[in-house]
Formats: C-alpha cells, structure tokens, sequence
C-alpha cells in the first residue's frame, strides 16, 4: 500500500496564523483506491491509521481524525489520545483489535459540556454515544481516558491504562480470538472536578445501559440537537 499525500498552507498577514487543505491519495499494489481532502494542518501514519491534525485556536481543542488506509473513510475523530484493545490470538490466526475515541464537542464556557464517545474496528465506530452536563462548561478541554482492566494482562502491563492487552480464557489454543473475548474491562473517564464515569465493555458491546455516572451527567446515543451541525462541520 502507498498513501500520496499532498499538503498546501496559506499564511495571510490579515488574520491570525495560517489555512491548510490537505489532498491524500491511497493506492494497493499501484492501483488507486481511494483519495480524500480535509482542511486540517498536519498528516501522518499512526498506527494502523492515516492521521490529520487540526490544531486548535484561542483555547479551542486540537482535534485528530483517523482514517481507515484500506478504504480511506473517516473512521475516529477524537480529541484526546486514542486507546486501543488487542486481543491476544494464537501465532497462525489473526488478533482483535478495538479502539475508543472521545471527541469533545463542547468548549469551556458553553452552555453546557457535550463529550463523544466511540467504540469499535479500524473501519470505525460500532457504537457511539453522548456524555453531557448540563450548565456551563467549566471543565479544562482535556478529558482522563484509561481502560480498566478486570482480566489477565500481558506481563508488566500497568492497570489502569490507554491500552490494554486481553487474552481469551484458551489461551494459547489455535482457534482465532473471538470477539466474546473483548470483555472484562470499563472504560474509565475522568472530567476535572468530577468522579469519573465507568462504562463496562462486555462481549464486544459497550454497556451504557450500566454503567456509573456522576450526579448531573446524561448519556444517550443522540447528539444534542444544538450540536449536530457543528459535529456535521468537524468531519468535513
């Protein structure tokens, strides 16, 4: 696979900093899969992604979107670093992977704080819900993201933290890791001042429906309506 990646920045003396547009193009063995364009500032390979970079302004967040390279679509855009779960296979069959992002939506001093999360595959989200508080946001833009394991981890893996490594119960037998594997752990999040919210993950699905939130916050899988637009802005 070969990604072609073409980056023009304008600096104007009028306004503060500087536009970018970035143009990406994704070939497989040299024929041409997919192309993509962003208004972002920087791109890399992370991971098992192609990254842009939208750094923020006047307090505003720096916001990542992760791309899929196979297909070149929109997979996480997130705010915050993001965390990974493998699942540990045998030598001759494939792992598991999972990812949580949080992308926050709201800045300090909106009228309230709005907080995306999501989970699933490389492709994308599986799942994808909503945290807010009402009033106004007076949480810093960073939110505390860590995985908190309730299984057996790989040696020296520290617990709680941003990736986490499970083993299926038949470790090492030669079948491939199943997805009844990816369980046993919460998603722990921590918002300044408060204590933090913890989301089980059971057989591959994020358990919003028990979980433990602080007094005051709300979740559901509707974006607020007053956001919708602007998240709608963030992917383009």
């Amino acid at each position: 696979m070969t990604i072609q990646e073409h980056i023009v920045t304008d600096v104007r003396t009028d306004r503060e900093c500087c536009e970018a547009r970035i143009t990406a193009n994704g070939f497989i063995n040299d024929k041409p899969v997919w192309t993509l364009t962003k208004k972002d500032d920087e791109a890399e390979m992370y991971g098992r992604f192609y990254r842009t970079v939208r750094h923020g302004c006047c307090g505003s967040a720096t916001r990542d979107s992760y791309f899929d390279p196979l297909t070149g679509r929109l997979a996480f855009i997130a705010t915050e670093s993001l965390a990974s779960i493998e699942v540990v296979s045998s030598s001759n069959a494939y792992s598991l992977d999972r990812y949580v992002a949080l992308n926050r939506i709201s800045e300090p001093g909106d009228d309230q704080f709005v907080l995306q999360i999501q989970y699933g595959p490389q492709s994308g989200p599986s799942q994808v819900a909503f945290l807010t508080y009402p009033g106004q946001d007076a949480a810093p833009s960073s939110t505390k993201l860590q995985l908190l394991s309730h299984e057996k981890l790989a040696p020296g893996q520290p617990n709680p933290s941003d990736d986490l490594t499970l083993f299926p119960p038949d470790y090492p037998s030669q079948r491939a890791a199943s997805t009844e594997s990816i369980s046993g752990f919460s998603i722990s999040l921590t918002v300044s001042g408060f204590p933090p919210v913890q989301i089980p993950v059971v057989k591959d699905r994020v358990d919003f429906q028990h979980l433990s939130l602080p007094k005051g916050f709300r979740i559901s899988d509707l974006v607020p309506a007053e956001d919708a637009e602007y998240l709608r802005q963030m992917i383009q």
